[in-house]
């Protein structure tokens, strides 16, 4: 029996798209980190002081309380007021402030603010969806979170051709501050969503197949363009109107047909009405359970999970707060940089999509869904040892941040479907929380202490350029990337009779053998 809340579910997804898009936009940074280095006379340090601001808004964990206690729609409304208030007192400081000795000071309190206003869209987006669709979690947050890492990507190759330097913010602040007014048009709490029927689910299953299918399409058409304007920048202005059009119209694209996925799901189901039940997809035995935080603080799972998520978050926040300066050392222009900006968020995308359509395939088959942290944390490793190997080649630099974009968008796939696995969905936005300081802690060891670090000791006053750049920094995070492996691994193990799959009982596989009704 279909309920009323079928079609706004789907709605409240669209919507949900256009929210947490604005909230990535807080990977662009690495976008006009070095214009912005330049326009306050800025050390590499400060710089990535201001990045570790801004990660620290973001990830600060206040935002799922908030959540918890007043509901997506406030949070929503709260995050777009700060993230749009950050980006335009970041532009300010830039074009009437700048430069003098507490221009870092000001700079670091507005990243902070962008960056916490992040985390309330964040939260708001990824909440609604896992409690909308219950028993596909793992597929809508793949799919917020792609969003989520496609937004740099998104405003780079629709705005770097109409506002370049510290003017990209002005794009930013309107972006990341209207769009998601815009979508809270749409958008409502709702409540936690009991899981529908093995048939419904699977419709279910087949329109957010569909819809991610048009988001990996959308990705990989922003990728040609990132990389035509590194081959062949365009300087006409009808490539650029092109270019700025094709973004727009795709991205309408993919949000109408979250908006009527309703309509395409009751077309679905019409179809499957018929179906036996024995053709359902097996779902896990053992019960849902809600832990408060202060359980939650006291399981070794929830240790465990930080423990694995650190270096690999450690891993991608360092790659995309110093890409600038990575790419720049290897003898990249500023254009490279912007593009490498675009490939990482694409890569990042493709990620977190990804992984939250395997996630939900592995637990369909009773395995636990850590297996898939192991493997992103390993692919972290690799992509580090890539960076190292790499020299001061441009290319093989674009290909080893492809693999860390990957990496890192498939982590932040897994932290929150794992946080509602293992710790349940009616504290989620609490223990999600929990969870998120462990990101911040991670900016703080490997982009801010690490790597500036390495970066000084090989550079002069005109900066640094070299592979000795970063290359220590890419080899201490690798061998962190493979610890965090091990991590994960632990707590597959921990956790794999949670993911147990029901078996029949032997009566009634002998009865379906025998073709009679068992009622």
């Amino acid at each position: 029996m279909r309920t009323p809340t079928d079609a706004k579910r789907w709605t409240n997804l669209a919507a949900s798209l256009l929210i947490i898009l604005a909230g990535g936009t807080v990977y662009a940074f690495g976008a006009y980190s070095e214009a912005l280095k330049r326009k306050l006379h800025l050390t590499q340090a400060q710089l990535e002081l201001a990045a570790l601001c801004g990660n620290l808004g973001n990830y600060l964990g206040t935002a799922g309380f908030f959540y918890d206690r007043y509901g997506a729609v406030a949070s929503a409304k709260f995050g777009a007021t700060l993230i749009g208030l950050g980006y335009g007192l970041q532009w300010l400081l830039c074009v009437y402030f700048e430069s003098g000795d507490h221009a870092i000071e000001f700079l670091c309190v507005f990243c902070f603010v962008w960056g916490h206003g992040s985390g309330y869209l964040d939260c708001a987006a990824i909440g609604s969806g896992v409690r909308a669709f219950p028993r596909r979690r793992g597929a809508v947050v793949g799919l917020l979170k792609s969003f989520y890492g496609l937004a740099s990507s998104l405003i780079i190759l629709g705005a770097a051709p109409w506002l370049s330097g510290v003017n990209f913010i002005v794009a930013l602040a309107v972006f990341a501050g209207g769009l998601p007014l815009l979508a809270l048009c749409k958008f409502e709490d709702v409540a936690d969503r009991a899981p529908e029927s093995d048939s419904i689910d699977n419709v279910a299953a087949g329109v957010l197949s569909s819809l991610s299918m048009r988001v990996v399409a959308f990705a990989l058409v922003a990728l040609f363009i990132a990389v035509l304007r590194v081959v062949r920048p365009p300087s006409a202005l009808g490539f650029n109107v092109a270019f700025t059009l094709v973004i727009a119209v795709g991205l309408a694209w993919i949000v109408r047909a979250a908006a009527r996925g309703h309509k395409r799901e009751d077309g679905l189901f019409e179809n499957r009405e018929d179906e036996d039940e024995e053709e359902d997809e097996p779902t896990p035995t053992t019960p849902e359970h809600d832990s408060r935080p202060c359980a939650t603080l006291g399981s070794p799972s929830y240790w465990l999970l930080l423990l694995a998520i650190l270096p690999g978050t450690g891993m991608g926040l360092m790659t995309i707060n110093n890409l600038g300066q990575i790419i720049s050392a290897r003898g990249g222009q500023a254009s490279t940089q912007r593009a490498a900006t675009a490939v990482v968020s694409v890569a990042n995308g493709l990620g977190r999509l990804g992984c939250g359509a395997l996630a939900d395939r592995i637990v369909q088959r009773g395995r636990p869904r850590a297996v898939l942290l192991v493997a992103a944390d390993l692919m972290g490793a690799l992509a580090m040892f890539l960076f190292f190997v790499s020299g001061t080649s441009v290319p093989m630099a674009l290909i080893a941040a492809a693999v860390s974009g990957a990496a890192y968008g498939a982590i932040w796939t897994l932290i929150p479907t794992l946080a509602a696995d293992l710790f349940g969905r009616k504290h989620f936005g609490a223990n999600y929380a929990l969870i998120l300081p462990a990101v911040s802690l991670a900016a703080v060891l490997f982009s801010t202490l690490l790597a500036p670090a390495i970066y000084a000791r090989h550079a002069d006053d005109d900066g640094c350029a070299g592979a000795a750049c970063f290359g220590t920094t890419f080899l201490a995070t690798a061998a962190a990337c493979g610890g965090g492996a091990v991590m994960a691994l632990l707590l597959g193990v921990r956790s794999r009779k949670r993911y147990a799959i029901a078996e029949p009982p032997e009566s009634l596989l002998a009865a379906a053998r025998a073709g009679e009704t068992v009622v």
